[in-house]
């Protein structure tokens, strides 16, 4: 990702936008895919359907997961995390610390809640020791 690494060095200010745009079209994204999948599906027999479903779970591109509950659960809470990383490490460590804190709380008791925990404490471990 050679546009955030210039923009975490280079233009800080600029960062987080970014990361919102990202997001954005991301989630754009795997909505058209979705529509496109459901519109593909109309008119099909309840067994080529299937294997038709099948098909589209395979496939997988820059979001890693193009279902759109893959990405509602698993992506895009990593995409957000990655923004608020950016926000303490780049652009305002003291607003960055209070959203990573919100989200990890917001987070405890989803699947990557502990990833995320345990990602906090190592962004504060590497502060104390910077």
């Amino acid at each position: 990702m050679k546009k955030a690494s210039f923009l975490r060095s280079e233009r800080p200010d600029q960062l987080l936008t970014a990361w919102d745009k990202r997001i954005e079209q991301q989630s754009r994204l795997v909505e058209m895919i979705e529509a496109n999948n459901v519109k593909q599906l109309r008119g099909m027999t309840r067994d080529e359907e299937r294997r038709a479903r099948n098909r589209q779970e395979q496939v997988r591109g820059p979001m890693q997961r193009l279902d759109r509950d893959d990405f509602i659960a698993e992506t895009l809470p990593r995409l957000n995390w990655s923004k608020l990383r950016d926000q303490f490490l780049y652009v305002d460590e003291t607003a960055g610390a209070k959203a990573l804190l919100q989200f990890v709380e917001e987070h405890l008791t989803h699947p990557l809640g502990e990833e995320f925990l345990t990602g906090l404490s190592d962004l504060v471990n590497q502060t104390d020791d910077g």
